[in-house]
Protein backbone atom coordinates (compact mmCIF):
# COMPACT_ATOMS: atom_id res chain seq x y z
CA UNK A 1 0.00 0.00 0.00
CA UNK A 2 1.61 3.39 -0.77
CA UNK A 3 1.17 5.87 2.27
CA UNK A 4 2.29 8.53 0.07
CA UNK A 5 -1.25 9.19 -1.78
CA UNK A 6 -3.30 12.03 -0.26
CA UNK A 7 -6.64 10.56 1.05
CA UNK A 8 -9.05 13.96 1.26
CA UNK A 9 -12.35 13.28 3.50
CA UNK A 10 -15.15 15.85 2.81
CA UNK A 11 -17.64 16.76 6.14
CA UNK A 12 -20.86 17.41 5.29
CA UNK A 13 -22.44 19.95 7.86
CA UNK A 14 -25.89 21.52 8.07
CA UNK A 15 -27.06 22.53 11.80
CA UNK A 16 -25.47 19.96 13.00
CA UNK A 17 -22.22 21.82 15.01
CA UNK A 18 -22.49 19.45 18.38
CA UNK A 19 -21.78 16.44 16.38
CA UNK A 20 -19.16 18.06 13.85
CA UNK A 21 -16.45 17.75 16.82
CA UNK A 22 -17.08 13.79 16.95
CA UNK A 23 -16.19 13.62 12.96
CA UNK A 24 -13.46 15.57 13.38
CA UNK A 25 -11.63 13.33 16.51
CA UNK A 26 -13.20 10.44 14.36
CA UNK A 27 -10.27 11.86 11.44
CA UNK A 28 -7.73 12.72 13.70
CA UNK A 29 -7.43 9.56 15.23
CA UNK A 30 -6.68 7.46 11.84
CA UNK A 31 -3.84 5.69 11.45
CA UNK A 32 -3.02 6.88 7.67
CA UNK A 33 -0.94 9.91 7.43
CA UNK A 34 -1.65 11.79 4.33
CA UNK A 35 -4.92 12.85 5.03
CA UNK A 36 -6.90 15.98 3.67
CA UNK A 37 -9.78 17.69 5.84
CA UNK A 38 -12.60 19.79 4.05
CA UNK A 39 -15.69 20.96 6.33
CA UNK A 40 -18.02 22.56 4.34
CA UNK A 41 -20.89 24.25 6.32
CA UNK A 42 -24.26 24.81 4.16
CA UNK A 43 -25.67 28.23 6.22
CA UNK A 44 -26.11 26.88 9.37
CA UNK A 45 -28.22 28.56 11.76
CA UNK A 46 -25.11 28.25 13.79
CA UNK A 47 -21.14 27.35 12.91
CA UNK A 48 -18.66 28.93 14.61
CA UNK A 49 -15.24 28.73 12.53
CA UNK A 50 -13.02 30.08 15.05
CA UNK A 51 -14.14 27.55 17.98
CA UNK A 52 -13.58 25.00 15.48
CA UNK A 53 -10.15 26.21 13.85
CA UNK A 54 -9.18 26.14 18.01
CA UNK A 55 -10.12 22.46 18.81
CA UNK A 56 -8.06 21.46 15.33
CA UNK A 57 -5.50 23.38 16.73
CA UNK A 58 -5.16 21.55 19.74
CA UNK A 59 -4.51 17.90 17.76
CA UNK A 60 -1.12 17.02 17.58
CA UNK A 61 -1.62 14.97 14.50
CA UNK A 62 -1.13 17.07 10.61
CA UNK A 63 -4.00 17.43 8.91
CA UNK A 64 -4.47 19.55 5.75
CA UNK A 65 -7.91 21.00 6.62
CA UNK A 66 -9.84 23.79 5.22
CA UNK A 67 -13.07 25.15 6.10
CA UNK A 68 -15.71 26.43 3.37
CA UNK A 69 -19.04 27.98 5.04
CA UNK A 70 -21.72 28.95 2.24
CA UNK A 71 -23.33 32.42 2.33
CA UNK A 72 -26.91 30.71 1.67
CA UNK A 73 -28.08 27.07 1.65
CA UNK A 74 -27.97 25.19 -1.92
CA UNK A 75 -28.71 22.05 -0.58
CA UNK A 76 -26.11 18.82 -0.39
CA UNK A 77 -25.59 18.29 -3.92
CA UNK A 78 -24.26 21.38 -4.84
CA UNK A 79 -22.15 21.73 -2.11
CA UNK A 80 -20.82 18.54 -2.34
CA UNK A 81 -19.62 19.68 -5.62
CA UNK A 82 -18.76 22.62 -4.57
CA UNK A 83 -16.52 20.65 -2.00
CA UNK A 84 -15.56 18.57 -4.71
CA UNK A 85 -13.52 21.49 -6.65
CA UNK A 86 -11.08 22.24 -3.47
CA UNK A 87 -10.38 18.34 -3.03
CA UNK A 88 -6.26 17.81 -3.88
CA UNK A 89 -5.74 14.11 -2.79
CA UNK A 90 -5.99 11.21 -4.66
CA UNK A 91 -8.97 9.45 -2.67
CA UNK A 92 -12.10 11.28 -1.22
CA UNK A 93 -14.54 10.32 0.95
CA UNK A 94 -17.86 12.30 1.18
CA UNK A 95 -19.40 12.24 4.58
CA UNK A 96 -21.81 13.73 7.09
CA UNK A 97 -20.93 15.69 10.21
CA UNK A 98 -23.45 13.90 12.57
CA UNK A 99 -21.53 10.66 12.01
CA UNK A 100 -18.01 8.98 12.32
CA UNK A 101 -15.31 6.61 10.89
CA UNK A 102 -16.08 3.38 12.65
CA UNK A 103 -12.62 3.38 13.61
CA UNK A 104 -8.81 4.26 13.18
CA UNK A 105 -8.47 2.01 10.28
CA UNK A 106 -11.14 3.17 7.93
CA UNK A 107 -8.47 5.40 5.79
CA UNK A 108 -6.09 2.75 5.56
CA UNK A 109 -8.39 -0.51 4.58
CA UNK A 110 -9.74 2.11 1.74
CA UNK A 111 -6.51 3.11 0.29
CA UNK A 112 -5.52 -0.90 0.45
CA UNK A 113 -8.78 -1.36 -1.45
CA UNK A 114 -8.37 0.94 -3.99
CA UNK A 115 -4.69 -0.74 -4.67
CA UNK A 116 -5.78 -4.30 -4.54
CA UNK A 117 -8.80 -4.15 -6.89
CA UNK A 118 -8.09 -1.16 -9.69
CA UNK A 119 -11.62 -0.13 -8.68
CA UNK A 120 -13.00 3.37 -9.38
CA UNK A 121 -15.36 3.51 -6.07
CA UNK A 122 -15.11 1.22 -2.38
CA UNK A 123 -17.52 0.74 -0.25
CA UNK A 124 -17.33 -0.62 3.09
CA UNK A 125 -19.94 -1.85 5.46
CA UNK A 126 -21.73 1.10 8.05
CA UNK A 127 -23.51 0.96 11.47
CA UNK A 128 -26.67 2.42 12.50
CA UNK A 129 -26.12 4.35 15.99
CA UNK A 130 -28.45 6.05 18.44
CA UNK A 131 -27.29 9.90 18.87
CA UNK A 132 -24.32 8.47 21.24
CA UNK A 133 -23.21 6.41 18.34
CA UNK A 134 -24.15 3.24 20.27
CA UNK A 135 -25.05 0.09 17.78
CA UNK A 136 -28.60 -0.40 17.31
CA UNK A 137 -28.93 -2.09 13.52
CA UNK A 138 -26.61 -4.44 11.91
CA UNK A 139 -24.35 -4.11 9.08
CA UNK A 140 -25.76 -2.31 5.60
CA UNK A 141 -24.54 -3.83 3.56
CA UNK A 142 -24.72 -7.43 4.71
CA UNK A 143 -21.70 -9.31 4.22
CA UNK A 144 -23.76 -11.47 1.93
CA UNK A 145 -23.26 -8.47 -0.69
CA UNK A 146 -19.95 -9.43 -2.01
CA UNK A 147 -21.11 -11.32 -4.28
CA UNK A 148 -21.70 -8.13 -5.82
CA UNK A 149 -18.21 -8.25 -6.62
CA UNK A 150 -18.35 -11.34 -8.62
CA UNK A 151 -21.44 -10.10 -10.92
CA UNK A 152 -21.79 -6.53 -11.40
CA UNK A 153 -24.54 -6.90 -13.26
CA UNK A 154 -26.57 -8.36 -10.58
CA UNK A 155 -25.55 -5.13 -8.05
CA UNK A 156 -27.07 -2.76 -11.38
CA UNK A 157 -30.26 -4.46 -11.33
CA UNK A 158 -30.86 -4.59 -7.48
CA UNK A 159 -29.07 -0.76 -7.33
CA UNK A 160 -32.18 -0.16 -10.03
CA UNK A 161 -34.91 -0.87 -7.71
CA UNK A 162 -33.27 0.81 -4.65
CA UNK A 163 -30.15 2.20 -3.13
CA UNK A 164 -27.55 -0.61 -1.54
CA UNK A 165 -24.78 1.24 -0.15
CA UNK A 166 -24.29 3.94 2.07
CA UNK A 167 -23.31 7.14 1.10
CA UNK A 168 -20.80 8.09 3.89
CA UNK A 169 -19.19 4.85 3.94
CA UNK A 170 -18.11 5.00 0.11
CA UNK A 171 -14.69 6.24 -1.27
CA UNK A 172 -13.78 7.18 -4.76
CA UNK A 173 -10.90 7.54 -6.62
CA UNK A 174 -10.56 11.53 -7.74
CA UNK A 175 -9.92 10.57 -11.38
CA UNK A 176 -13.80 9.80 -11.46
CA UNK A 177 -15.00 13.30 -10.52
CA UNK A 178 -13.35 14.64 -14.18
CA UNK A 179 -15.61 12.41 -16.12
CA UNK A 180 -18.49 12.20 -13.93
CA UNK A 181 -20.04 14.85 -11.38
CA UNK A 182 -23.03 14.76 -8.77
CA UNK A 183 -26.28 16.09 -10.70
CA UNK A 184 -27.62 18.90 -9.51
CA UNK A 185 -31.15 18.55 -10.82
CA UNK A 186 -31.26 17.19 -7.48
CA UNK A 187 -30.79 18.84 -4.03
CA UNK A 188 -30.72 16.09 -1.29
CA UNK A 189 -30.50 13.11 -3.19
CA UNK A 190 -26.72 12.88 -4.52
CA UNK A 191 -25.66 8.76 -4.38
CA UNK A 192 -28.17 6.67 -5.53
CA UNK A 193 -28.35 9.02 -9.17
CA UNK A 194 -24.81 8.94 -9.05
CA UNK A 195 -23.44 5.58 -8.79
CA UNK A 196 -26.97 4.52 -11.48
CA UNK A 197 -24.76 6.75 -13.52
CA UNK A 198 -21.66 4.74 -13.40
CA UNK A 199 -22.79 1.42 -13.13
CA UNK A 200 -24.77 2.08 -16.53
CA UNK A 201 -21.38 3.30 -17.62
CA UNK A 202 -19.55 0.18 -16.38
CA UNK A 203 -17.60 1.93 -13.72
CA UNK A 204 -16.81 -1.14 -11.14
CA UNK A 205 -18.08 -0.56 -7.50
CA UNK A 206 -16.15 -3.05 -4.95
CA UNK A 207 -17.66 -3.91 -1.91
CA UNK A 208 -15.13 -4.43 0.71
CA UNK A 209 -16.18 -6.33 4.53
CA UNK A 210 -14.86 -3.80 7.08
CA UNK A 211 -16.18 -1.48 9.25
CA UNK A 212 -16.29 2.04 7.77
CA UNK A 213 -18.90 4.41 9.57
CA UNK A 214 -21.10 5.30 12.69
CA UNK A 215 -23.78 6.11 11.34
CA UNK A 216 -26.45 8.52 13.31
CA UNK A 217 -30.26 7.19 12.66
CA UNK A 218 -32.35 10.27 11.90
CA UNK A 219 -31.02 12.26 8.79
CA UNK A 220 -33.02 13.37 5.71
CA UNK A 221 -33.45 10.00 4.23
CA UNK A 222 -34.94 8.25 7.90
CA UNK A 223 -36.94 11.44 8.95
CA UNK A 224 -40.70 10.31 10.43
CA UNK A 225 -41.00 14.15 10.48
CA UNK A 226 -42.31 15.07 7.22
CA UNK A 227 -41.01 18.15 6.56
CA UNK A 228 -40.54 19.84 3.11
CA UNK A 229 -37.19 19.08 2.70
CA UNK A 230 -38.26 15.49 4.08
CA UNK A 231 -40.87 15.62 0.61
CA UNK A 232 -38.49 17.00 -1.82
CA UNK A 233 -35.97 14.31 -1.12
CA UNK A 234 -38.80 11.59 -1.35
CA UNK A 235 -39.56 13.38 -4.82
CA UNK A 236 -35.56 12.79 -5.85
CA UNK A 237 -35.96 9.28 -4.98
CA UNK A 238 -39.17 8.83 -7.78
CA UNK A 239 -37.56 11.31 -10.13
CA UNK A 240 -34.57 9.30 -10.02
CA UNK A 241 -36.61 6.21 -11.88
CA UNK A 242 -37.62 8.71 -14.60
CA UNK A 243 -34.04 10.07 -15.01
CA UNK A 244 -31.16 7.67 -14.13
CA UNK A 245 -32.93 4.11 -15.08
CA UNK A 246 -35.71 4.18 -17.88
CA UNK A 247 -33.30 5.84 -20.58
CA UNK A 248 -31.55 2.96 -20.11
CA UNK A 249 -33.90 0.20 -20.14
CA UNK A 250 -32.10 -1.21 -23.14
CA UNK A 251 -29.56 -2.29 -20.91
CA UNK A 252 -31.63 -4.63 -19.24
CA UNK A 253 -34.25 -7.53 -19.41
CA UNK A 254 -38.06 -7.88 -19.81
CA UNK A 255 -38.26 -9.76 -16.20
CA UNK A 256 -35.73 -6.58 -14.68
CA UNK A 257 -37.95 -4.01 -16.21
CA UNK A 258 -41.17 -5.32 -14.80
CA UNK A 259 -39.39 -6.21 -11.09
CA UNK A 260 -37.61 -2.33 -11.24
CA UNK A 261 -41.33 -0.76 -12.21
CA UNK A 262 -43.13 -3.09 -9.52
CA UNK A 263 -40.76 -1.69 -6.61
CA UNK A 264 -41.42 1.90 -7.82
CA UNK A 265 -45.42 1.63 -8.26
CA UNK A 266 -44.92 0.42 -4.65
CA UNK A 267 -42.98 3.64 -3.72
CA UNK A 268 -45.64 5.85 -5.49
CA UNK A 269 -47.88 4.38 -3.22
CA UNK A 270 -45.97 4.47 -0.21
CA UNK A 271 -45.31 8.13 -0.89
CA UNK A 272 -49.02 9.12 -2.04
CA UNK A 273 -49.37 10.09 1.69
CA UNK A 274 -47.06 12.88 2.09
CA UNK A 275 -47.74 14.55 -1.42
CA UNK A 276 -49.21 14.14 -4.58
CA UNK A 277 -48.11 11.45 -6.45
CA UNK A 278 -50.71 11.05 -9.65
CA UNK A 279 -48.12 12.43 -12.41
CA UNK A 280 -45.58 9.80 -11.12
CA UNK A 281 -48.80 7.45 -11.36
CA UNK A 282 -49.68 8.62 -15.10
CA UNK A 283 -46.06 8.74 -16.01
CA UNK A 284 -45.92 5.07 -14.39
CA UNK A 285 -48.98 2.72 -16.49
CA UNK A 286 -48.01 4.72 -19.84
CA UNK A 287 -44.54 3.08 -19.62
CA UNK A 288 -45.95 -0.58 -18.94
CA UNK A 289 -48.83 -0.36 -21.02
CA UNK A 290 -46.93 1.08 -24.73
CA UNK A 291 -44.63 -2.05 -23.26
CA UNK A 292 -45.93 -5.41 -24.29
CA UNK A 293 -43.68 -7.53 -22.91
CA UNK A 294 -43.68 -4.98 -19.41
CA UNK A 295 -47.25 -5.54 -19.64
CA UNK A 296 -47.02 -9.36 -19.58
CA UNK A 297 -45.33 -9.30 -16.64
CA UNK A 298 -47.99 -7.56 -14.84
CA UNK A 299 -50.38 -9.92 -16.00
CA UNK A 300 -48.40 -12.81 -14.85
CA UNK A 301 -48.02 -10.74 -11.90
CA UNK A 302 -51.59 -12.70 -10.76
CA UNK A 303 -50.03 -16.00 -11.68
CA UNK A 304 -46.77 -16.00 -8.86
CA UNK A 305 -44.36 -14.48 -11.16
CA UNK A 306 -41.63 -15.05 -8.97
CA UNK A 307 -42.14 -18.88 -9.51
CA UNK A 308 -42.79 -18.32 -13.33
CA UNK A 309 -39.34 -16.09 -14.04
CA UNK A 310 -37.77 -19.15 -11.93
CA UNK A 311 -38.62 -21.89 -14.09
CA UNK A 312 -37.73 -19.96 -17.30
CA UNK A 313 -34.55 -18.86 -15.81
CA UNK A 314 -33.94 -21.65 -14.63
CA UNK A 315 -34.68 -23.95 -18.07
CA UNK A 316 -33.19 -20.80 -20.23
CA UNK A 317 -29.82 -20.56 -18.33
CA UNK A 318 -29.17 -23.61 -16.77
CA UNK A 319 -28.17 -25.59 -20.42
CA UNK A 320 -26.47 -28.66 -17.67
CA UNK A 321 -29.80 -29.23 -16.58
CA UNK A 322 -31.86 -29.29 -20.03
CA UNK A 323 -29.20 -31.79 -21.45
CA UNK A 324 -29.17 -33.84 -17.97
CA UNK A 325 -33.23 -33.81 -18.47
CA UNK A 326 -33.45 -35.13 -22.06
CA UNK A 327 -30.52 -37.80 -21.70
CA UNK A 328 -31.87 -39.56 -18.68
CA UNK A 329 -35.14 -39.54 -20.64
CA UNK A 330 -33.86 -41.44 -23.95
CA UNK A 331 -31.65 -43.27 -21.63
CA UNK A 332 -34.73 -44.41 -19.61
CA UNK A 333 -36.57 -45.18 -22.79
CA UNK A 334 -33.52 -47.41 -24.26
CA UNK A 335 -33.14 -49.36 -20.74
CA UNK A 336 -36.06 -49.43 -18.35
CA UNK A 337 -37.66 -51.71 -21.25
CA UNK A 338 -35.48 -54.57 -19.88
CA UNK A 339 -36.60 -54.22 -16.13
CA UNK A 340 -40.01 -55.07 -15.13
CA UNK A 341 -39.84 -54.41 -11.53
CA UNK A 342 -41.14 -50.64 -11.44
CA UNK A 343 -39.10 -49.63 -8.28
CA UNK A 344 -35.66 -51.20 -9.69
CA UNK A 345 -36.95 -48.49 -13.29
CA UNK A 346 -37.36 -45.48 -10.71
CA UNK A 347 -34.15 -45.97 -8.78
CA UNK A 348 -32.56 -46.19 -12.50
CA UNK A 349 -33.98 -43.49 -13.39
CA UNK A 350 -32.87 -41.19 -10.64
CA UNK A 351 -29.40 -42.64 -11.10
CA UNK A 352 -28.99 -42.05 -14.33
CA UNK A 353 -30.12 -38.42 -13.81
CA UNK A 354 -27.74 -37.81 -10.86
CA UNK A 355 -24.79 -39.54 -13.01
CA UNK A 356 -25.45 -37.24 -15.87
CA UNK A 357 -25.99 -33.91 -14.23
CA UNK A 358 -22.68 -34.10 -12.25
CA UNK A 359 -20.87 -35.38 -15.62
CA UNK A 360 -22.25 -32.34 -17.87
CA UNK A 361 -21.73 -30.14 -14.58
CA UNK A 362 -18.20 -31.07 -14.45
CA UNK A 363 -17.70 -31.14 -18.47
CA UNK A 364 -19.09 -27.46 -18.08
CA UNK A 365 -16.23 -26.58 -15.04
CA UNK A 366 -13.59 -27.80 -17.36
CA UNK A 367 -14.49 -26.07 -20.53
CA UNK A 368 -15.04 -22.95 -18.55
CA UNK A 369 -11.43 -23.64 -16.63
CA UNK A 370 -9.40 -24.38 -19.99
CA UNK A 371 -11.60 -20.63 -21.67
CA UNK A 372 -10.52 -18.84 -18.77
CA UNK A 373 -6.68 -19.82 -18.97
CA UNK A 374 -6.51 -18.76 -23.01
CA UNK A 375 -7.99 -15.72 -21.95
CA UNK A 376 -4.94 -15.13 -19.47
Amino acid sequence: MNKSKVFSIIVLNYNNYNYLFEMIDSVYNQSYEYIELIVIDDASSYFDREKLLKYIDKKNKQVKIKIIVNKKNIGTVKTINKALKKVTGEYCLITASDDALANGEVVSNFVKYFDITNSTVVTSQWIICDNKLNRIKGYIPKNSFKKYNRNQAKLLFDMCKSNRFGSGATAYKKVLFNKYKFDEKYKYLEDWPFWLKLLFNNEKIYFASFDGLLHRSGGISESKTIKDSTKQFYKELLDTVHKEIIPNFKKLTGYQKWSILDSYKYNIEYYSKYFDTSKYERELYKLVFNNRRIKLFYILNELKPHLIYKLMFMFKHNKPLIITIFSTIIISLIFTKYIDNNNLKLLFIIITYIIMYVGFNILKEVRSMKKWKSIQ
